[in-house]
């Protein structure tokens, strides 16, 4: 759980979500997810709410470039980012295994990837407002799988924008605003 953080995270986020009532599963193959639970290793757990945290695997960019990779088949990179053997290839964010200064992996989040993309960026050319804006966009969407899986997320990022209806929907644990069943707490995103 959590392989890119500290050890000493890892027992704090464990905890955490055991103090939450939550059964964490690590290493157990599942079987079967259907309404009223899973099957997971041969055995079965009943749930209403099931959240699978498989984590995400890196692209093939490693293969590609025919470069060193990590066990989690992320790129193995230079301190500046850059692939080695090519200090004009750079690879950041969930493809790349980018090191701090003790050795340790940095985490796979999406903080440290916009910084990652902040040191390379275009090299000479640096984006802001709107046409950087539109140039993320842009690469997100051109690396979705599929057309309409691009089209969709193109117009649902325009309505969200021509609307103002965007939100975030979290489960916290804790019951301080107490909404009832049927709402929810929507955070702008920004």
């Amino acid at each position: 759980m959590l392989s890119a953080f500290p050890h000493s995270l890892v027992a704090k986020a464990r905890v955490s979500l055991e103090q939450l009532g939550i059964d964490i599963l690590t290493s157990a193959k599942v079987e079967l997810c259907d309404a009223d639970g899973i099957i997971a290793s041969g055995k079965r757990i009943e749930a209403r709410t099931l959240i699978w945290a498989a984590g995400v695997a890196a692209s093939p960019a490693a293969n590609w470039l025919d470069a060193e990779a990590d066990a989690g088949g992320r790129v193995c990179v230079l301190p500046d980012l850059s692939v080695p053997g090519d200090k004009n290839i750079f690879a950041i964010g969930d493809t790349a295994r980018v090191a701090n200064p003790d050795g340790q992996a940095v985490p796979g989040i999406a903080p440290a990837a916009k910084q990652e993309g902040a040191y390379v960026d275009f090299g000479w050319m640096r984006l802001s407002g709107l046409p950087g804006w539109l140039t993320w966009g842009a690469a997100h969407i051109f690396f979705l799988i599929g057309f309409r899986s691009r089209v969709m997320v193109m117009f649902s990022w325009l309505w969200s924008y021509l609307t103002t209806e965007y939100g975030a929907r979290l489960i916290t644990g804790d019951d301080h605003n107490h909404h009832t069943d049927n709402e929810s707490t929507s955070l702008p995103l920004s």
